[in-house]
C-alpha cells in the first residue's frame, strides 16, 4: 500500500509500521527514483517468480510421466504374471482401453494436477502473505470469504461433477465394447447383411458417448470459472463500499490499486488452482479403476517365476506325472477335469484324442502352467510342484487360432526378441521345418514382410505354420500343438508330422487332434471324455478297446 500510495499520492502519508521503516530506508529517495527501484524491483520478481514457476511446471511434468510410466510398467508386469484364470472373465478390448486411457488419465489428469496445484499454492502463499502484512483484517477477511464461497459452490457442484463422470466412464466402457465387436466381427457382420443396424447402433451409442463427455465438461468448466466470477464481484463491491465509507480519496485510489495488483497475482493462479481441484473429480470413475486394479492384482500376485522363460531357469526335467487331477472352472458347479492319472516322460511323443468340449484343452492349459488343478497333484521328477512352475520346463505351445503380432514375419517367429538379436539362421531353419520357407522365400521383402492385422495377409493354413515355427523358434523341451494342423492340407500336415515326429530324442511332444490318424505315430495316446481320461495306449489298441466311441 505504502508503494501504491506514493505512486497514485505522493504528498499522502499512511500508517504501517512495515512502510515506516521502508519510508526511513527511502527517505532521502525522490519520488522519480522510488518508482524506478519499484520498477525495477518488480520485473526483477516477476521474472524471478516466472522462472520459478516455468522450473515447477517442468518438474511436476517429468515427476509425473515417470510415476505414470511406473505405474502402466508395473500393471503390465502384474497382468502378465497373475494366473491365467484371473483373464478368463476380462474383456481383451477393455483391458487395451485400460492401458490406453485409464493409466493415462490417472497420470495426467489426477497426478498430474495435484503436482501442478502444489505450484499454484505456492503462487497464491506469497501475495497472500503481503496482503496480510499490509492489511490484516481485510486480507484475512478476503481470505476467509472467498474460501467460504469456493467450499459452498464445491459443495453444490460435486455431486454433479462426479454423477456427470461416471456417466462419461460408462457410456465410454460400453462404446469401446461395441467398437471392438464391430472391427473385429466386421466379416460376420457383412455375411449376415446387417451393416445398416450395427452402423446405427454404432452411432446411437456414440452419440451417447459424446453427450455425456459434453455434460461433464460443461460442469466442470462452470465450476472452474466461477472463482474468477466471484473475485470480480468482490472487488467490485469492495470499491462500492469505499465509495460510499468516509475513506479519503487517496486512500481509496491506493486500497483499490493494491487490491487489484494483489487480484492480477492471486486469481489467475487461484483460478488455475481451482480449475485443477475441481477438475479431478472429473477423472475419480478412471482413478478408481486403476487403484482397484493395482489393489486386484497385488491381491493374486504370485511369487514364483511365472512366464520368465529364461536360460537361468529352465528345468532339465525327466518325467511329468499327473495324480488324481482335477479341475474347476471359476464360478462352475462342475469339474471339468476328473482324476486324470498319467506320466509324460521327457523325449517321448504323446496324442490325446476326444470329443469336442471333452477336456482336451483343459488338460492342456494344466499342463502348460495356465491354470492349477484344484484338487491332485502334479509332479515333476518326483517332487510336487509349487504354482506355475510348469511354466519353467521350457515348453512351447502352439493353438488352433494363434494370436499374430500386426508387424513383419521375423516378429512374429522370433516373439520379444530384437532384430539385433534374432539368431538369423535358426529363424530360417524353423521356418523350413515349419514348411513355410519357400513361400516366405517367394515374398518380395521375405522376413520383412509385414502379415497385417491378426496375419490378415496370410492364409490359416500360413499362419498356423508360422506359429508352429514360432514355438520351434525358442527350441523347447516340451511342445504342445493344440489341433494345430487341422487347418493345414494333407501333403502340409504330413511333412509337419514328419519334421515334428523326427525333432530328436530330447523333444517331448504332445499332440492333441480330432483326426485320430494324426496322432497314430506317437509312442501313447490318451482317450479323454467328459474330462475323464477313459483309456490309453497305441490308436489300434484304443479302437479295438472302445469301438463305440470310434463309431466302429
Amino acid at each position: 500500500m505504502f508503494v501504491v500510495s506514493n505512486i497514485t499520492n505522493p504528498t499522502g502519508q499512511v500508517e504501517n509500521k512495515i512502510f515506516d521503516y521502508v519510508s526511513i530506508i527511502f527517505s532521502n529517495v525522490s519520488h522519480v527514483n522510488f518508482v524506478l527501484y519499484a520498477i525495477i524491483f518488480t520485473i526483477f520478481a516477476l521474472i524471478l517468480v516466472y522462472s520459478f514457476n516455468l522450473f515447477i511446471s517442468h518438474s511436476c511434468e517429468r515427476y509425473g510421466a515417470s510415476i505414470q510410466a511406473r505405474m502402466g510398467n508395473h500393471l503390465m508386469n502384474g497382468i502378465l504374471k497373475i494366473p491365467y484364470e484371473w483373464h478368463l472373465n476380462k474383456n481383451k478390448a477393455e483391458l487395451v482401453r485400460f492401458f490406453h486411457s485409464d493409466i493415462s488419465r490417472w497420470g495426467r489428469d489426477f497426478i498430474m494436477r495435484i503436482l501442478l496445484m502444489s505450484q499454484h499454492i505456492v503462487g497464491l502463499i506469497i501475495p497472500l502473505l503481503l496482503l496480510l502484512i499490509i492489511s490484516p483484517i481485510g486480507g484475512a477477511s478476503g481470505v476467509l470469504v472467498t474460501s467460504a464461497m469456493g467450499y459452498a459452490l464445491m459443495r453444490k457442484l460435486k455431486p454433479k461433477l462426479e454423477e456427470t463422470a461416471q456417466v462419461s466412464h460408462d457410456s465410454t466402457k460400453e462404446f469401446v465394447r461395441l467398437s471392438d465387436f464391430v472391427v473385429k466381427g466386421v466379416r460376420d457382420i457383412k455375411l449376415t447383411n446387417i451393416e445398416g443396424e450395427m452402423a446405427e447402433k454404432f452411432s446411437s451409442q456414440f452419440d451417447i458417448s459424446a453427450q455425456s463427455q459434453a455434460s461433464m465438461n460443461f460442469w466442470r468448466n462452470l465450476q472452474s470459472s466461477a472463482p474468477m466470477l466471484i473475485g470480480q464481484l468482490m472487488m467490485l463491491s469492495l470499491a462500492f463500499a469505499l465509495i460510499l465509507s468516509d475513506v479519503p480519496n487517496a486512500n481509496v485510489a491506493s486500497i483499490l490499486a493494491l487490491v487489484a495488483i494483489v487480484a492480477f497475482r492471486v486469481m489467475p493462479a487461484f483460478n488455475r488452482f481451482w480449475s485443477l481441484y475441481s477438475s479431478m473429480y472429473t477423472v475419480i470413475p478412471w482413478v478408481k479403476g486403476v487403484i482397484n486394479t493395482y489393489k486386484e492384482l497385488n491381491r493374486n500376485s504370485i511369487t514364483s517365476n511365472y512366464g520368465q522363460h529364461t536360460k537361468k531357469n529352465r528345468y532339465i526335467w525327466e518325467e511329468i506325472s499327473f495324480t488324481d487331477v482335477s479341475y474347476k472352472y471359476p464360478g462352475s458347479d462342475q469339474n471339468a477335469l476328473n482324476g486324470i492319472s498319467l506320466k509324460i516322460t521327457r523325449g517321448k511323443k504323446y496324442g490325446v484324442i476326444g470329443k469336442s468340449g471333452s477336456g482336451k484343452s483343459t488338460f492342456l492349459d494344466i499342463l502348460s502352467g495356465l491354470y492349477s488343478p484344484t484338487d491332485g497333484a502334479i509332479r515333476v521328477d518326483g517332487k510336487i510342484i509349487r504354482a506355475n512352475f510348469l511354466s519353467e520346463l521350457n515348453l512351447a505351445y502352439v493353438s488352433q487360432a494363434p494370436e499374430m503380432l500386426d508387424g513383419e514375419i521375423w516378429e512374429n517367429v522370433a516373439l520379444g526378441v530384437k532384430w539385433e538379436e534374432v539368431d538369423k539362421s535358426h529363424l530360417r531353419k524353423v521356418l523350413s521345418m515349419a514348411d513355410i520357407c519357400e513361400f516366405v522365400d517367394g515374398l518380395a521383402k521375405g522376413i520383412h514382410t509385414k502379415i497385417g492385422y491378426q496375419g490378415v495377409s496370410m492364409s490359416g493354413g500360413q499362419l498356423q505354420r508360422l506359429s508352429i515355427a514360432r514355438a520351434l523358434y525358442t527350441k523347447p523341451s516340451l511342445l504342445v500343438l493344440d489341433e494345430a494342423t487341422s487347418n493345414l492340407d494333407y501333403n502340409s500336415e504330413e511333412a509337419i508330422k514328419e519334421t515334428l515326429y523326427n525333432l530328436g530324442e530330447g523333444m517331448t511332444l504332445i499332440i492333441v487332434a480330432h483326426n485320430w490318424e494324426t496322432v497314430r505315430e506317437c509312442d501313447e495316446i490318451y482317450l479323454v471324455d467328459s474330462g475323464e481320461k477313459k483309456d490309453e495306449g497305441s490308436l489300434d489298441e484304443l479302437k479295438t478297446r472302445n469301438r463305440d466311441f470310434f463309431g466302429e
